[in-house]
């Protein structure tokens, strides 16, 4: 919370402004907000998320907790008659690509312990949210084989379970709390900039952007390319591959950008602002066939069109909404078409009408009353 906040912490967030609509919510995070997050939403309450601070008032408190929560916390929490609900939107197929696995001197323990902790959060949750249809499926045929006494009893479709709620944003998030700047930053330059906007993980392949920068440099096209999300920890190998192609392209330099020490929010929200569009590429995987990644958000949030591999749940996404551009191959050639596509002005005012009306529909505030009554229904704990 206290740097770098993306990805699922900024759903946290968001959930968290659009149920405080309808209840009382605290946010649990492991280190006191940054003064930006605070100031993006100031009504919300944070509380240190410890395993010895959460404890439920009454058997009516909730627990809705993700990936990265520890265990003894949920544990704790049911414990002591709280109902616990896992926004479960990562899977432990991911858990494979992990550098910190690959790299072990026993990968199979060191996968283990993340396979054994996801089965403690997922067998201690009474429910679940999922963000697609195809999410509720995988899930349900984790829990028949990890957790099958759970569903021996329950309705078949598993609806009174899980609920789906999609990647999308809240009425209340950091583009629209944060005024536009006083003046030009003179970090960014004026030339299109295309952003990265995920990490630098082993399930992305980033290289194809990189060359497709090159590319649009031989034709004369003057291109930008960051990488917005900071390093952390163990540099992955895709993040050193990155970072060769980077180097052993001496036309590139001053036109890649890593933000290693990683920009404030009121700079995120600059730059995503006055980016050409968002780049979310990766070779055919199982785990982005089941949901598109949070990478969405942007396009969401800013209006931003984004280019991404035509397989997987992103790709259908924008092949049949036309908020951004789809790539059947990763190579320099596919990818700088797709960039051109984004450059041409009519092409990318359409992609903005597009993104503009998925948001449209993608609030967590129209979603939330639905989600509300299903939290506090009644259901098997």
């Amino acid at each position: 919370m206290s740097t770098g906040l993306n990805g699922v912490g900024i759903r946290a967030c968001e959930l968290a402004a659009a149920l405080s609509a309808h209840d009382d919510v605290t946010v649990l995070a492991p280190d006191t907000p940054h003064a930006d997050v605070s100031a993006v939403w100031p009504s919300l309450r944070f509380q240190r998320g410890d395993a010895g601070s959460v404890r439920p008032v009454s058997d009516r408190d909730i627990l809705l907790y993700g990936f990265a929560t520890q265990p003894a916390v949920v544990e704790q929490f049911t414990r002591a008659g709280g109902l616990a609900v896992f926004d479960a939107i990562v899977w432990p197929l991911e858990y494979l690509t992990y550098q910190s696995v690959r790299s072990a001197d026993d990968p199979d323990r060191a996968y283990a312990q993340h396979l054994n902790a996801y089965l403690r959060r997922l067998r201690l949750a009474h429910r679940f949210l999922v963000a697609s249809e195809t999410e509720k499926k995988v899930l349900a045929g984790i829990l028949s084989v990890a957790d099958h006494e759970r569903l021996r009893p329950t309705d078949p479709s598993l609806d009174e379970l899980v609920a789906i709620l999609p990647v999308g944003l809240s009425q209340t998030n950091e583009n629209t709390a944060s005024p536009p700047s006083a003046g030009d930053d003179p970090a960014i330059d004026h030339a299109p900039v295309f952003v990265w906007n995920g990490g630098l993980w082993n399930h992305y392949s980033p290289v194809p952007a990189i060359a497709a920068i090159a590319e649009l440099d031989h034709e004369g096209i003057d291109a930008r390319l960051w990488f917005l999300y900071p390093r952390r920890g163990t540099p992955t190998a895709t993040y050193r591959a990155a970072v060769a192609a980077v180097e052993s392209r001496p036309e590139l330099s001053g036109k890649v950008r890593f933000i290693h020490g990683g920009l404030s929010l009121a700079d995120r929200v600059d730059v995503l602002r006055s980016a050409t569009a968002s780049i979310c590429l990766y070779r055919p995987h199982a785990l982005w066939d089941l949901c598109p990644p949070m990478r969405l958000r942007e396009t969401l949030v800013y209006r931003l069109p984004i280019i991404a591999a035509e397989r997987g749940a992103l790709g259908d996404i924008i092949a049949a909404e036309g908020c951004g551009a789809t790539v059947r191959d990763l190579d320099a050639e596919g990818v700088a078409a797709a960039m051109r596509d984004c450059l041409d002005t009519a092409g990318r005012a359409l992609m903005r009408a597009a993104a503009t009306r998925m948001a449209a529909t993608h609030t967590y505030e129209k979603r939330i009353p639905e989600i509300h009554a299903w939290l506090r229904g009644d259901g098997a704990r």
